[in-house]
């Protein structure tokens, strides 16, 4: 069986798992909301509303319809194939180019060398002021974010209009503290990696970022309660956990009218023109997006950590045992913490579309082994705000 095929049989499981049809949901409303509720439809055995109204439609109308349609199948079929062919070269293009580290470092992400330096850095016990400057120059972003967030609540306070701006990164970072840096930087360099918002997945950096976010905090907040493990490393292992998905939208949007361009060369000189019209309608798909992200975003993430060879900060290791595991059994530490809070997040997000119920939650929840007590305690915590120790200072002054 080749790649490919392999490919679409192992996308596309009959599994009546529950959990993993509610997982496989979340990615599909990450993608686009219309295609989540489409694909709910079907999920559900409930009918949308073209096919209610085809009922009622009277038989004259029908057999025209049928009429139409049959003239269309002819159409799909050739527009399938096509599309089917594309969607091979596709995905061998993917396969290749995930293999080129560099090529995704540099041209797919455009990531400066002293970025993850610089994320390792901050977990060294040595790290001063200087250094952390010195390697977040060309860091244009973290700059203005930085000296952003201190001139806001909670480091700025609105009741004290007297307070000098600070202006500048050294000042900023000195103003945050050795511990918030570690927080703060990472959700600054996350938002700046996100995919950009353009067509056809506009809204999927918008949410990447709900969900890194919240991920990152429950990550964070679980680690308090377990008490033996690093809350600012836990926190690092949510908000970054979804580059592999960052990776593979980037990379299917950039290679996507290469590989279509290279086809419809080869398809120009055929004798009739049915193929080469057919592959000039297809667009980017939704599905196929998805079904690469289902088969491989933990996998590109843990490689691309891999590749950072960060000494002080764990996410490789934290990325291998949650890329590896089946189920929370298979994962400890921090990545049975990611797996926790990365369950906690999709429910929210599921349920707030109105794409899982509340028995669906207490499935996932049971089947990530969150308890009643864990559960109360992260109801609690603001899914769209950094917790940072000063945040903590204040509440007990």
């Amino acid at each position: 069986m080749s790649q490919y095929a392999q490919f679409s049989v192992s996308t596309q499981s009959e599994s009546s798992d529950r959990v993993a049809l509610l997982g496989r949901r979340f990615i599909n409303y990450l993608i686009s909301l219309n295609f989540a509720r489409g694909q709910y439809m079907t999920e559900e055995g409930l009918d949308d509303d073209q096919k209610a109204i085809s009922r009622e439609l009277l038989e004259v109308e029908q057999r025209r319809r049928a009429e139409q349609a049959r003239k269309q199948a002819v159409h799909d079929k050739v527009r399938q194939e096509v599309e089917q062919q594309l969607h091979k070269r596709l995905y061998l293009a993917v396969e290749k180019r995930l293999q080129e580290q560099t090529y995704i470092r540099e041209r797919v992400l455009m990531l400066a060398d002293n970025g993850p330096k610089l994320m390792d850095t901050l977990f060294s016990p040595a790290a001063s002021s200087r250094k952390i400057e010195e390697l977040s120059h060309g860091l244009d972003w973290l700059h203005v974010g930085m000296v952003k967030m201190v001139n806001l609540p909670p480091f700025a306070d609105p009741n004290d209009p007297k307070r000098a701006r600070i202006s500048n990164f050294r000042g900023a970072m000195n103003f945050v503290g050795t511990e918030d840096i570690k927080i703060i930087a990472p959700a600054l360099t996350m938002q700046n990696w996100l995919p950009p918002a353009e067509a056809p997945f506009v809204l999927l950096r918008r949410k990447l970022w709900q969900h890194v976010m919240a991920t990152a905090v429950v990550s964070q907040r679980l680690a308090e309660l377990d008490g033996k493990l690093d809350p600012a490393i836990a926190f690092n292992a949510g908000i970054f956990h979804e580059m592999g998905k960052v990776v593979l939208a980037r990379l299917y949007v950039k290679i996507f009218d290469d590989v279509r361009q290279l086809m419809l060369r080869d398809l120009r000189n055929e004798t009739t023109s049915a193929r080469y019209n057919a592959l000039v309608q297809i667009e980017p798909d939704q599905q196929f997006l998805r079904d690469l992200m289902l088969q491989k975003e933990r996998q590109v993430t843990h490689m691309l950590f891999a590749g950072f060879e960060l000494e002080r900060l764990p996410l490789h290791r934290i990325y291998e045992e949650f890329a590896s595991a089946q189920s929370i059994t298979e994962t400890s530490g921090y990545a049975r913490l990611l797996w926790q809070a990365n369950t906690f997040s999709e429910f929210r997000m599921l349920h707030s579309a109105n794409l899982a119920s509340l028995e669906d939650g207490k499935r996932m929840f049971a089947a990530s082994e969150l308890n009643a007590k864990d559960i109360l305690e992260l109801r609690k915590v603001n899914l769209k705000k950094l917790i940072l120790a000063r945040d903590r200072g204040n509440a007990n002054a």
